[in-house]
Protein backbone atom coordinates (compact mmCIF):
# COMPACT_ATOMS: atom_id res chain seq x y z
CA UNK A 1 0.00 0.00 0.00
CA UNK A 2 1.24 3.30 -1.31
CA UNK A 3 0.70 6.22 1.18
CA UNK A 4 0.32 9.69 -0.61
CA UNK A 5 1.67 12.57 1.36
CA UNK A 6 0.25 16.11 0.43
CA UNK A 7 2.28 18.91 1.95
CA UNK A 8 0.82 22.62 1.38
CA UNK A 9 3.06 25.40 0.86
CA UNK A 10 3.06 28.42 1.63
CA UNK A 11 2.37 29.50 -1.78
CA UNK A 12 -0.44 26.52 -2.15
CA UNK A 13 -1.97 28.23 1.34
CA UNK A 14 -2.12 32.11 -0.55
CA UNK A 15 -3.82 30.70 -4.02
CA UNK A 16 -6.54 28.50 -2.06
CA UNK A 17 -7.51 32.05 0.10
CA UNK A 18 -7.37 34.22 -2.86
CA UNK A 19 -10.06 31.76 -4.29
CA UNK A 20 -11.81 31.44 -1.69
CA UNK A 21 -12.26 34.89 -1.53
CA UNK A 22 -13.14 35.59 -5.05
CA UNK A 23 -15.55 32.38 -4.68
CA UNK A 24 -16.99 34.50 -1.73
CA UNK A 25 -17.41 37.66 -3.40
CA UNK A 26 -19.07 35.99 -6.45
CA UNK A 27 -21.63 34.56 -3.87
CA UNK A 28 -22.12 37.66 -2.92
CA UNK A 29 -22.36 39.32 -5.45
CA UNK A 30 -24.91 36.96 -6.99
CA UNK A 31 -26.52 37.35 -3.43
CA UNK A 32 -26.69 41.00 -3.90
CA UNK A 33 -28.32 40.91 -7.60
CA UNK A 34 -30.75 38.22 -6.31
CA UNK A 35 -32.10 40.99 -3.67
CA UNK A 36 -32.35 43.32 -6.28
CA UNK A 37 -33.91 41.03 -8.65
CA UNK A 38 -36.54 40.14 -5.89
CA UNK A 39 -37.11 43.55 -4.87
CA UNK A 40 -37.69 44.77 -8.47
CA UNK A 41 -39.60 41.83 -8.62
CA UNK A 42 -41.47 42.80 -6.09
CA UNK A 43 -41.58 46.37 -7.14
CA UNK A 44 -42.89 45.13 -10.36
CA UNK A 45 -45.30 42.92 -8.37
CA UNK A 46 -46.91 45.97 -6.55
CA UNK A 47 -47.28 47.93 -9.32
CA UNK A 48 -49.16 45.98 -11.33
CA UNK A 49 -51.47 45.34 -8.41
CA UNK A 50 -52.23 49.35 -7.62
CA UNK A 51 -52.61 49.31 -11.80
CA UNK A 52 -55.19 46.56 -11.39
CA UNK A 53 -56.72 48.73 -8.06
CA UNK A 54 -56.71 51.72 -10.43
CA UNK A 55 -58.07 49.76 -13.67
CA UNK A 56 -60.67 48.61 -11.17
CA UNK A 57 -61.55 51.63 -9.21
CA UNK A 58 -61.79 53.71 -12.53
CA UNK A 59 -63.67 51.16 -13.75
CA UNK A 60 -66.15 51.15 -11.39
CA UNK A 61 -66.12 54.90 -11.60
CA UNK A 62 -66.95 54.92 -15.25
CA UNK A 63 -69.86 52.53 -14.60
CA UNK A 64 -71.22 54.66 -11.57
CA UNK A 65 -70.91 57.48 -14.18
CA UNK A 66 -72.66 56.03 -16.78
CA UNK A 67 -75.37 54.97 -14.26
CA UNK A 68 -75.64 58.23 -13.08
CA UNK A 69 -75.66 60.05 -16.88
CA UNK A 70 -78.54 57.04 -17.80
CA UNK A 71 -80.48 57.63 -14.56
CA UNK A 72 -80.37 61.89 -15.31
CA UNK A 73 -81.12 60.95 -19.08
CA UNK A 74 -84.54 59.48 -17.43
CA UNK A 75 -85.42 61.80 -14.83
CA UNK A 76 -84.53 64.37 -17.77
CA UNK A 77 -86.70 62.90 -19.99
CA UNK A 78 -90.08 62.37 -16.76
CA UNK A 79 -89.33 65.99 -16.34
CA UNK A 80 -89.82 66.91 -20.24
CA UNK A 81 -93.07 64.44 -19.98
CA UNK A 82 -94.63 65.87 -16.76
CA UNK A 83 -93.29 69.66 -18.13
CA UNK A 84 -95.57 68.89 -21.06
CA UNK A 85 -98.21 67.74 -19.57
CA UNK A 86 -97.98 71.18 -17.18
CA UNK A 87 -98.06 72.66 -20.04
CA UNK A 88 -101.19 71.60 -21.20
CA UNK A 89 -102.68 71.98 -18.28
CA UNK A 90 -101.45 75.83 -17.63
CA UNK A 91 -102.77 75.99 -21.89
CA UNK A 92 -106.19 74.29 -20.84
CA UNK A 93 -106.58 76.41 -17.76
CA UNK A 94 -105.88 79.64 -19.64
CA UNK A 95 -108.60 79.30 -22.03
CA UNK A 96 -110.84 78.07 -19.81
CA UNK A 97 -110.37 80.88 -17.58
CA UNK A 98 -110.63 83.12 -20.77
CA UNK A 99 -113.81 81.73 -21.95
CA UNK A 100 -114.71 82.50 -17.83
CA UNK A 101 -113.39 86.09 -18.09
CA UNK A 102 -115.33 86.51 -21.40
CA UNK A 103 -118.79 85.05 -19.92
CA UNK A 104 -118.96 87.94 -17.10
CA UNK A 105 -116.93 91.42 -18.48
CA UNK A 106 -119.02 92.99 -20.68
CA UNK A 107 -117.77 93.32 -24.46
CA UNK A 108 -116.12 96.49 -25.78
CA UNK A 109 -119.00 97.27 -28.44
CA UNK A 110 -121.85 96.59 -25.53
CA UNK A 111 -120.23 99.23 -23.62
CA UNK A 112 -119.51 101.52 -26.42
CA UNK A 113 -122.93 101.40 -28.06
CA UNK A 114 -124.54 102.09 -24.35
CA UNK A 115 -122.02 104.24 -22.42
CA UNK A 116 -120.72 106.32 -25.55
CA UNK A 117 -118.18 108.28 -23.16
CA UNK A 118 -116.10 105.78 -21.02
CA UNK A 119 -113.12 104.09 -20.37
CA UNK A 120 -112.18 101.07 -18.05
CA UNK A 121 -108.62 100.25 -16.87
CA UNK A 122 -108.97 96.53 -15.76
CA UNK A 123 -105.64 95.24 -14.77
CA UNK A 124 -106.27 91.41 -13.61
CA UNK A 125 -103.36 89.99 -11.33
CA UNK A 126 -104.10 86.41 -12.40
CA UNK A 127 -106.01 85.66 -15.55
CA UNK A 128 -108.96 85.37 -13.86
CA UNK A 129 -109.89 88.42 -11.34
CA UNK A 130 -111.87 88.61 -8.03
CA UNK A 131 -112.96 91.87 -9.80
CA UNK A 132 -115.10 92.67 -12.61
CA UNK A 133 -117.02 95.10 -14.03
CA UNK A 134 -121.19 94.27 -14.83
CA UNK A 135 -123.78 96.60 -17.23
CA UNK A 136 -127.71 95.71 -17.74
CA UNK A 137 -129.78 97.84 -19.50
CA UNK A 138 -133.60 97.96 -19.37
CA UNK A 139 -136.23 100.55 -21.46
CA UNK A 140 -135.62 103.28 -18.94
CA UNK A 141 -132.42 102.81 -17.13
CA UNK A 142 -128.67 101.56 -17.40
CA UNK A 143 -127.14 99.76 -14.67
CA UNK A 144 -123.23 99.53 -14.00
CA UNK A 145 -121.37 98.84 -11.24
CA UNK A 146 -117.43 97.64 -10.34
CA UNK A 147 -117.04 94.56 -8.28
CA UNK A 148 -114.16 92.88 -6.00
CA UNK A 149 -115.16 89.53 -5.13
CA UNK A 150 -113.64 87.85 -1.75
CA UNK A 151 -112.40 84.26 -2.46
CA UNK A 152 -111.10 83.12 0.71
CA UNK A 153 -113.38 79.40 1.06
CA UNK A 154 -113.85 79.60 -2.84
CA UNK A 155 -111.58 80.85 -5.59
CA UNK A 156 -112.01 84.53 -6.15
CA UNK A 157 -113.26 83.65 -9.71
CA UNK A 158 -115.67 81.49 -9.02
CA UNK A 159 -117.01 84.10 -6.42
CA UNK A 160 -117.33 86.13 -9.33
CA UNK A 161 -119.05 83.97 -11.15
CA UNK A 162 -122.03 83.30 -8.21
CA UNK A 163 -121.95 87.12 -7.47
CA UNK A 164 -122.28 87.73 -11.83
CA UNK A 165 -125.22 85.26 -11.54
CA UNK A 166 -126.87 86.88 -8.76
CA UNK A 167 -127.09 90.54 -10.09
CA UNK A 168 -128.29 89.53 -13.19
CA UNK A 169 -130.80 86.99 -11.59
CA UNK A 170 -131.65 90.11 -9.46
CA UNK A 171 -132.92 92.26 -12.09
CA UNK A 172 -133.82 90.23 -15.10
CA UNK A 173 -136.23 87.30 -12.82
CA UNK A 174 -136.94 89.18 -10.16
CA UNK A 175 -137.78 92.50 -12.05
CA UNK A 176 -135.69 94.72 -9.50
CA UNK A 177 -134.62 98.52 -10.45
CA UNK A 178 -133.77 99.92 -7.48
CA UNK A 179 -129.99 99.78 -6.23
CA UNK A 180 -130.73 98.93 -2.57
CA UNK A 181 -133.36 96.18 -3.82
CA UNK A 182 -131.03 95.10 -6.25
CA UNK A 183 -128.21 94.42 -3.62
CA UNK A 184 -130.13 93.01 -1.09
CA UNK A 185 -131.57 90.28 -3.23
CA UNK A 186 -128.50 89.74 -4.57
CA UNK A 187 -126.59 89.28 -1.03
CA UNK A 188 -129.97 86.60 -0.13
CA UNK A 189 -129.05 84.49 -3.44
CA UNK A 190 -124.74 84.51 -2.94
CA UNK A 191 -125.88 83.00 1.17
CA UNK A 192 -128.25 80.94 -0.83
CA UNK A 193 -125.91 79.60 -3.28
CA UNK A 194 -122.82 79.01 -0.53
CA UNK A 195 -125.25 77.44 1.94
CA UNK A 196 -125.49 74.75 -0.44
CA UNK A 197 -121.40 73.90 -0.21
CA UNK A 198 -120.11 71.21 2.14
CA UNK A 199 -118.06 73.19 4.47
CA UNK A 200 -119.20 76.99 6.05
CA UNK A 201 -118.24 80.02 3.02
CA UNK A 202 -118.48 83.28 4.34
CA UNK A 203 -117.51 84.94 0.38
CA UNK A 204 -119.14 88.14 -1.08
CA UNK A 205 -118.36 91.06 -2.80
CA UNK A 206 -117.71 94.52 -2.21
CA UNK A 207 -119.85 96.67 -5.00
CA UNK A 208 -120.41 100.35 -6.40
CA UNK A 209 -123.96 99.66 -8.45
CA UNK A 210 -125.33 102.70 -10.32
CA UNK A 211 -128.50 103.45 -12.33
CA UNK A 212 -128.38 106.19 -14.77
CA UNK A 213 -132.18 107.11 -15.68
CA UNK A 214 -133.32 109.29 -18.88
CA UNK A 215 -134.05 112.21 -16.49
CA UNK A 216 -130.47 112.50 -15.87
CA UNK A 217 -130.84 110.96 -12.01
CA UNK A 218 -128.08 108.36 -10.78
CA UNK A 219 -128.82 106.59 -8.13
CA UNK A 220 -126.34 104.76 -6.39
CA UNK A 221 -125.77 102.28 -3.54
CA UNK A 222 -122.42 101.06 -2.16
CA UNK A 223 -120.82 97.89 0.05
CA UNK A 224 -117.57 98.89 0.96
CA UNK A 225 -117.11 100.76 -2.42
CA UNK A 226 -117.85 104.34 -2.27
CA UNK A 227 -118.50 106.12 -5.60
CA UNK A 228 -116.41 108.91 -6.62
CA UNK A 229 -117.61 112.05 -8.86
CA UNK A 230 -115.68 114.94 -10.13
CA UNK A 231 -117.19 118.30 -10.68
CA UNK A 232 -115.56 121.65 -11.22
CA UNK A 233 -112.66 120.38 -10.27
CA UNK A 234 -113.38 118.56 -6.73
CA UNK A 235 -114.07 115.33 -6.39
CA UNK A 236 -117.03 114.81 -4.57
CA UNK A 237 -117.68 111.13 -2.75
CA UNK A 238 -120.61 109.22 -2.14
CA UNK A 239 -119.63 106.56 0.49
CA UNK A 240 -121.28 102.93 0.74
CA UNK A 241 -122.60 101.04 3.40
CA UNK A 242 -119.97 99.53 5.35
CA UNK A 243 -120.83 95.35 4.73
CA UNK A 244 -120.49 93.31 2.04
CA UNK A 245 -122.66 91.78 -0.08
CA UNK A 246 -122.27 88.34 1.52
CA UNK A 247 -122.39 86.85 4.94
CA UNK A 248 -121.90 89.54 7.78
CA UNK A 249 -122.48 89.71 11.06
CA UNK A 250 -124.37 92.67 11.21
CA UNK A 251 -126.33 93.13 8.46
CA UNK A 252 -128.77 96.02 7.60
CA UNK A 253 -130.95 96.70 4.22
CA UNK A 254 -128.58 98.68 1.78
CA UNK A 255 -129.24 102.45 1.41
CA UNK A 256 -129.94 104.10 -2.24
CA UNK A 257 -128.44 107.69 -2.70
CA UNK A 258 -129.95 109.71 -5.50
CA UNK A 259 -127.48 112.21 -7.12
CA UNK A 260 -128.67 114.74 -9.94
CA UNK A 261 -126.51 115.16 -12.47
CA UNK A 262 -124.32 118.15 -13.55
CA UNK A 263 -123.31 119.26 -16.81
CA UNK A 264 -119.44 118.14 -17.03
CA UNK A 265 -119.90 115.71 -14.63
CA UNK A 266 -117.66 112.47 -14.49
CA UNK A 267 -118.25 109.69 -12.66
CA UNK A 268 -115.89 106.70 -11.63
CA UNK A 269 -116.57 103.51 -10.23
CA UNK A 270 -113.42 101.50 -8.63
CA UNK A 271 -112.22 98.58 -6.73
CA UNK A 272 -109.52 99.05 -3.86
CA UNK A 273 -106.72 97.99 -6.09
CA UNK A 274 -105.33 101.30 -7.55
CA UNK A 275 -105.53 102.64 -3.85
CA UNK A 276 -104.47 99.52 -2.22
CA UNK A 277 -101.34 98.99 -4.88
CA UNK A 278 -97.95 99.04 -3.06
CA UNK A 279 -94.98 101.24 -4.26
CA UNK A 280 -93.54 104.18 -3.92
CA UNK A 281 -90.04 105.32 -2.20
CA UNK A 282 -91.25 103.58 0.89
CA UNK A 283 -93.04 100.83 -0.46
CA UNK A 284 -96.20 101.75 0.82
CA UNK A 285 -100.03 101.81 -0.34
CA UNK A 286 -101.03 104.79 -2.86
CA UNK A 287 -104.26 105.56 -0.83
CA UNK A 288 -107.86 106.99 -1.53
CA UNK A 289 -106.03 110.74 -1.17
CA UNK A 290 -103.70 110.45 -3.85
CA UNK A 291 -106.04 108.18 -5.76
CA UNK A 292 -108.57 111.74 -5.36
CA UNK A 293 -105.34 113.61 -6.65
CA UNK A 294 -104.84 111.33 -9.87
CA UNK A 295 -108.56 111.62 -10.38
CA UNK A 296 -107.95 115.76 -10.43
CA UNK A 297 -104.68 115.98 -12.48
CA UNK A 298 -106.68 114.00 -15.39
CA UNK A 299 -109.34 116.42 -15.43
CA UNK A 300 -109.45 117.92 -19.14
CA UNK A 301 -108.01 114.83 -21.20
CA UNK A 302 -110.01 112.75 -22.85
CA UNK A 303 -111.42 109.85 -21.50
CA UNK A 304 -109.66 107.45 -23.32
CA UNK A 305 -106.58 110.11 -22.31
CA UNK A 306 -107.46 109.66 -18.70
CA UNK A 307 -106.82 105.94 -19.48
CA UNK A 308 -103.60 105.92 -20.00
CA UNK A 309 -102.14 108.71 -17.80
CA UNK A 310 -103.71 106.59 -14.80
CA UNK A 311 -102.29 103.67 -16.39
CA UNK A 312 -98.60 105.23 -16.21
CA UNK A 313 -99.28 106.75 -13.01
CA UNK A 314 -100.30 103.40 -11.13
CA UNK A 315 -97.07 101.38 -13.15
CA UNK A 316 -95.03 104.00 -12.15
CA UNK A 317 -96.09 104.26 -8.46
CA UNK A 318 -95.76 100.46 -8.40
CA UNK A 319 -92.30 99.91 -9.53
CA UNK A 320 -91.22 96.89 -8.56
CA UNK A 321 -93.68 96.11 -6.86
Amino acid sequence: MVKRRIHFTEKNTERSTEELKQIFEDVSKLNREKITQNANIQLLEASEFQFKLVICFTSILILVLVGFVIQQLRTRKLLEYKNAKISASENEIALKNKALTDSIIPADDLLQAILTEHFVLFLPKDIVSGDFYWLNKSAETVLFAVADCTGHGVPGALVSVVCYNSLNKSVDEFGLSKTSDILNQTRELIIEEFDKADESVSDGMDIALCALDRNGLLRFSGANSSLFIVRNGEVLEFKADKMPVGKFPNTSDFKEVEITLEDGDIIYLFSDGFSDQFGGDRGKKLKKSKFKNLLLSAQGKSLDGQKYFLENALMEWKGKY
